[in-house]
């Protein structure tokens, strides 16, 4: 049974459908309750999907009704907003796990290691999920994310649609652990995903198929078209797409109480029928100290209230700021409407062709006899007016005051601020978005004690954590025995990029004041300044090096040091010289590395010395060389007659290989003095 686990992948775990700790009621027992959990959540949603559908029409540019021949121009307002809040708040959070005891440090740095090996854009990519959720968050005011673990172990996030997810009405604006139940609308599982997945029950799979003729799957609940509001707004209709390709099948999950336990069920709404019904402890199991099995989802809030789980959006906040400057722009495009389009009064008598005044070039218009054409027409003159405009910019004004952000800026802009009104701005935000930060950091810290609760529970063994390079991060495995308890430290966001922003700002203030100090290591000032601007410790190293640097040979040397340590066979370097011997030098001299790894390296280092001896005379014997040619050819003396630039120049012949290993082996004796000549800067 344990193989048939590991060997499935389904979407929350592969759990047994049944279990002996709950006494399950009959099934429509079951789906009586939960249906009246789901209807009392919806009913609680409700006032809120009201107002995030007025979000989106204003965030898509869907026009509302205005009277007739009136201007209804649009401006995208919402979606500038909606830029410049995402690019205020795409500060990554960094998680940390730290040990406990003195002895975890490793384990605690290789767990760090396999949350960003994991969390990482090549797997589940958890930054761009998380900017995908503050959009949709800035609409419904909640980011919610869902978080599990497959079989074989691999770890999952996905953003939650908060039009499809439910959930307690009672429960806090902190945490939604303390709800009673939630669940999730339109989970999608294909025929043939039913009939291979053993978590479900398949007895009730063969009856839920069989009420369907002809595999004749319903659509996506949606009931009273909530959701397909979004794409209503956009000028699209929510189709029946469920059906291209395999037939497919909608489900709810419901996370709910029975007799005491938290439990999961899956069914489908439309027939009624529940696939799979467990403990929820099998698909997720318990925190540390927490008495209930958690919930496989994490939420956090723009403005988090203490008694309203849905809490007020950002967008709500200035919907009607950005209407009514609407309003305004189109009431000055009527007005000057009115001037280049007047409305005209005219004499029937002298103009018995009324059509006829309508502007055409070079047209003739007939009049009676003898009438003045001045005198049978009048014009009404429109009105120029100021004041739209001026509104428009108190109403700009009040915008950025209520939310913090310069909303009318753009990207080229922002840089050509002022050096003070830019740092108080950063300030400004930071203030404004404290809830918000308060909210998203806990939330993290609850995302990251899940997954090391689902690592504990599902993780065997991970080959590979990260590719070692230049940065230290070794590769090796992780077990079980790694797995303990961490304390987890949360570090980013709007507070720390302010934070790190006006660190600099002082710092680079500070090294600049200091140019021109006797007492200062102005070496060591160039590096830190170096540093602030973002350059790295290789960066910094190769700039300060008088030396020429050929990258090929630092290159090379960094794939020879990776190989080392994977114990990979590769061919030795044959060009290698002193600057591909010193890099696998300061590779063991800057890491900590294991007593192993240690010994490999420096191992490897005696093994191709003599390769680099070697070069570095022949390079020494070509620069003599070429050298005596330069000054026969100018006509001055050159080196000494029985030297091997004078010998090489009379001869005028290329030094053969023979000659290169003669010369190689008078060297040798010189070969231990060459790591001595790298330790010395150390």
């Amino acid at each position: 049974m344990e193989n048939e686990k590991k060997n499935e992948i389904v979407s929350l775990g592969n759990e047994g459908v049944f279990d002996g700790k709950i006494e399950w009621p009959e099934d429509e027992e079951i789906i009586r309750r939960v249906e009246l959990e789901r209807s009392n959540a919806i009913d609680y949603r409700a006032p809120f999907v009201n107002d995030w559908h007025e979000n989106e029409n204003l965030l898509y540019c869907r026009k509302r009704k205005t009277l007739s021949k009136r201007s209804n121009v649009m401006l995208p307002l919402a979606a500038g907003y909606e830029d410049v809040l995402l690019s205020r708040l795409r500060t990554p959070i960094t998680v940390i796990f730290e040990g406990v005891e003195s002895g975890d440090t490793r384990k605690a740095q290789k767990v760090t290691s396999l949350f960003e090996f994991e969390t990482a854009v090549t797997r589940e990519d958890w930054e761009f999920k998380d900017v995908m959720t503050k959009k949709l968050a800035i609409v419904s005011g909640r980011g919610i994310n869902k978080i599990y673990a497959e079989y074989p172990y691999r770890h999952r996030l996905d953003p939650v649609d908060h039009y499809d997810f439910w959930i307690d009405p009672l429960v806090n604006g902190m945490n939604l652990e303390s709800a009673r139940y939630l669940g999730q609308d339109n989970i999608i599982i294909s025929k043939p995903q039913l009939e291979k997945n053993k978590s479900y029950d398949q007895e009730k799979v063969k009856e839920l198929l069989g009420l369907f003729p002809d595999n004749n799957a319903p659509a996506p609940d949606d009931e009273n078209s909530d959701k397909g509001n979004r794409l209503f707004a956009q000028g699209a209709t929510l189709q029946n797409f469920t059906q291209s390709g395999e037939a497919s099948y909608v489900f709810t999950e419901a996370y709910t109480q029975i007799n005491g336990i938290r439990a999961y069920v899956l069914y489908n709404r439309d027939k009624k029928v529940i696939i799979k019904k467990t403990e929820l402890e099998n698909i997720t199991g318990f925190l540390k100290d927490e008495k209930q099995a958690f919930y496989p989802y994490e939420s956090w809030a723009y403005y988090p209230d203490l008694f309203n789980f849905w809490s007020i959006a950002p967008l709500t906040r200035v919907r009607e700021m950005f209407y009514l400057r609407n309003v305004s722009l189109n009431q000055v495009f009527d007005a000057g409407e009115s001037k280049t389009r007047p409305m005209r009064a005219f004499d029937p008598k002298t103009f018995p062709d009324a059509s006829k005044l309508i502007y055409n070039p070079d047209a003739l218009i007939a009049t009676a006899g003898g009438r003045d054409p001045s005198k049978g027409i009048y014009t009404f003159e429109g009105t120029s007016i100021n004041a739209p405009a001026s509104i428009d910019w108190i109403l700009e004004s009040l915008t950025n005051k209520i939310t913090g952000l310069n909303t009318g800026a753009t990207a080229n802009e922002i840089p050509t601020q002022k050096v003070g009104i830019y740092y108080g701005n950063m300030q400004e935000l930071e203030k404004r978005m404290t809830l918000f930060e308060l909210s998203y950091n806990r939330f993290h810290l609850r995302l990251a004690q899940k997954y090391l609760s689902f690592a504990k529970d599902r993780l065997d063994k991970v080959e590979a954590i990260k590719i070692l390079g230049t940065n230290g991060v070794e590769y090796e495995d992780i077990t079980q025995e790694d797995l303990v308890d961490f304390d987890i430290n949360i570090t980013g966001g709007v507070s720390k990029a302010s934070e790190d922003t006006l660190s600099k700002k002082a710092k680079a203030d500070a090294l600049a004041q200091l140019a021109m100090s006797q007492i200062v290591n102005q070496k060591v000032r160039v590096e830190l300044a170096l540093g602030i601007v973002g350059f790295n410790k290789d960066e910094i190293k190769r700039l300060l090096d008088s030396s020429i640097v050929d990258q090929n040979q630092l290159t090379r040397a960094d794939e020879d040091i990776q190989k080392i340590l994977l114990k990979k066979k590769f061919r030795k370097y044959l060009k290698a010289d002193i600057q591909y011997m010193k890099r696998i030098f300061d590779y063991v001299y800057d890491h900590d590395l294991s007593k192993e790894d240690e010994d490999k390296l420096l191992k490897y280092i005696e093994e191709i010395q003599p390769v680099v001896v070697r070069n570095v005379y022949l390079r020494a014997k070509q620069e003599l060389l070429q050298k005596q040619i330069e000054m026969s050819m100018s006509g001055k003396p050159g080196p000494a007659p029985d030297s091997p630039a004078a010998t090489g120049a009379k001869n005028a012949m290329p030094v053969d290989q023979n000659d290169v290993e003669s010369a190689g082996a008078q060297t040798m004796q010189r070969a231990e003095t060459v790591p001595s000549l790298i330790q010395e800067e150390y």
